[in-house]
């Protein structure tokens, strides 16, 4: 069997990561200041596939995985799969939106069957986040997070 290989450089995925309570009235600025980070990183990198992996499930996460792929990158969703315990939630159609684009990719993420505790979902994308990102960004607005 022969296997053929696209020249392509490993991807360089930036991890996006925010607190969940962040000030609204400084969601634009966030969103601004990657959209000209990622355009200048994209000038350093010309030939490298760049990802965006991240939690869609605050405003600004949403607003960067839509910039980014305006952008022409591509966005990895961190999905979280609700515990059998757990009342599943519906997502809005402004949540679902980015992830319908081709260049973007859902990523189911469970905790696994065991007998232990499970980690909280945040845990377990914190992780991935961690172990998979070329570079973790971690957006702040200046203020503390009043959520635990």
């Amino acid at each position: 069997m022969i296997k053929t290989f696209e020249l392509d450089n490993t991807p360089f995925i930036i991890g996006l990561t925010a607190h969940p309570d962040l000030e609204c009235t400084q969601i634009p600025q966030l969103v601004d200041t990657i959209v000209s980070f990622l355009l200048e990183l994209k000038q350093f990198l010309p030939d490298t596939h760049v990802r965006i992996m991240l939690d869609p499930c605050g405003d600004v996460s949403v607003a960067i995985a839509r910039a980014a792929l305006a952008l022409d990158m591509s966005v990895d969703a961190l999905i979280g799969a609700p515990a059998e315990d757990q009342p599943t939630s519906t997502e809005s159609s402004e949540t679902l939106d980015p992830l319908s684009h081709p260049r973007a990719q859902r990523i189911d993420v469970t905790a696994g069957k065991s007998s232990a505790a499970q980690p909280a979902f945040s845990s377990i994308c914190a992780d991935i986040l961690i172990r998979r990102s070329s570079l973790l960004l971690a957006l702040w607005d200046g203020s503390s997070s009043s959520v635990p």
